[in-house]
């Protein structure tokens, strides 16, 4: 409990109640972030309450679809928020966070949210540099296209994981994040390594190769893809839609 968030544990038949009352601001979002994951690990259903919170920091509004991500992702743990003040629940539907986690008008509601899948699921898994690592992305991104009855993306996904994932065992030499994400749009696919080299471009096709023809492919193949740069490393990313009908 921080000191100006109390934090009430509510367990229900089938669901927690986690009932928040104070500010909601850079000094408790992670005390609030930290409650929410030890709730979603031990029961995996979980409704907030947020008829008593008031919010000085927008930010905050990011560790719920955080806190869901952290401990797996939609359908394995479930989250909804419900009763928010006006101004707090004007500020939650206009941002990312709303399309991750539904805010819903009461309890009820929220209860039944959550065997809805948000618009916008996404999920993560850390892989250390073995020659492992690209089989392990394989079948996570198999799991989850079944996850999210995604059956449709589930190639294209598992081609590029695969790709990206070998490009940082044999290149980068540092481990990953894999994460993948799922909307409207299609199957968001990035990996996350940790070493600031050049950024991966497509090599022109040598056909006595044995390797080299992977982000050929996922150039042709992915609805878009690019590089995003940090100072200790970067992601390379690509979208996946479902094929034309």
């Amino acid at each position: 409990m921080s000191e100006q968030m109390a934090m009430e544990v509510i367990q229900s038949a089938d669901h927690t109640v986690l009932r928040l009352t104070g500010s909601l601001s850079l000094a408790t979002a992670l005390a609030v972030r930290e409650a929410l994951g030890e709730q979603l690990a031990a029961r995996g259903r979980v409704v907030v309450e947020l008829s008593g919170v008031t919010l000085d920091w927008p930010p905050a509004l990011e560790l719920f679809p955080t806190a869901l991500s952290t401990s797996g992702g939609w359908p394995g743990v479930r989250l909804a928020l419900y009763q928010a003040l006006p101004p707090l629940a004007t500020a939650f539907q206009g941002s990312r966070a709303a399309e991750m986690v539904p805010l819903e008008a009461d309890h009820s509601a929220a209860v039944a949210a959550l065997d809805i899948r948000p618009a916008r699921v996404s999920r993560y898994r850390d892989l250390p540099c073995t020659p492992g690592s690209a089989a392990a992305a394989r079948e996570f991104l198999r799991q989850a296209c079944t996850d999210w009855d995604a059956q449709d993306l589930v190639d294209l996904a598992v081609l590029v994981g695969n790709e990206f994932v070998s490009n940082v065992v044999e290149h980068a030499d540092t481990s990953c994040r894999l994460t993948a994400s799922l909307d409207q749009r299609g199957m968001l696919v990035s990996v996350r390594d940790f070493h600031p080299s050049v950024a991966p471009r497509p090599r022109p096709i040598n056909v006595g190769a044995r390797r080299g023809r992977g982000l050929q492919l996922v150039a042709q193949l992915a609805a878009d893809w690019g590089v995003s740069d940090h100072p200790d490393g970067k992601t390379v990313w690509a979208t996946v839609a479902p094929p034309a009908p």
